[in-house]
């Protein structure tokens, strides 16, 4: 653990021995959900949710003529005259 964070830990603990039982419940209760919220978050935001993701009823080829057919082209060809 980084010095600096040893001594935040530190300094919460002596803030912490003044508070009665239940708010030392009530703030291991808020870490631990705040823990769990974390670790789901992290869970689902892995890139392999993403695989697969995409259904559709058309088959890659017609997919793939749609978007081609879309496509627009603006490109002027300007004279040097």
């Amino acid at each position: 653990m980084i010095d600096i964070d040893e001594r935040l830990i530190q300094v919460y603990l002596e803030l912490l021995n003044n508070l009665n039982d239940a708010s030392k419940l009530e703030i291991i209760s808020r870490l631990s959900l705040s823990m769990q919220q974390k670790e789901e978050k992290r869970k689902s935001s892995s890139a392999s949710e993403f695989y697969g993701a995409f259904e559709g009823e058309e088959s890659a080829e017609e997919l793939i003529k749609h978007i081609r057919e879309a496509r627009v082209f603006n490109r002027k060809i300007e004279d040097f005259d």
